[in-house]
């Protein structure tokens, strides 16, 4: 039962998510590999603040533990560089 709506909780987090990005450009299917590198959350904080905090080179070097793009995504956010979306 615990599977079950653990699987049920992440498909309708998975909806979510796509129903965010896909407009924007970036589908969402497998949301536990695609959220790995931190670029697909970066991309969701920009769709919900409506702020750009990293353009398309910068999302290039983002790196590849999850850790690293937390600490990245931050950096880039906390600059006075926001730019709207």
């Amino acid at each position: 039962l615990h599977a079950e709506h653990a699987a049920m909780q992440l498909k309708a987090f998975t909806k979510w998510w796509d129903s965010w990005l896909k407009p924007r450009g970036t589908e969402v299917t497998d949301l536990c590999e695609q959220i790995k590198d931190g670029v697909i959350a970066i991309k969701l904080i920009e769709a919900l603040s409506g702020c750009k905090a990293a353009s398309t080179h910068e999302l290039k070097y983002i790196a590849p533990s999850s850790a690293a793009s937390v600490c990245r995504l931050t950096s880039i956010v906390s600059t006075d560089t926001h730019r709207p979306v």
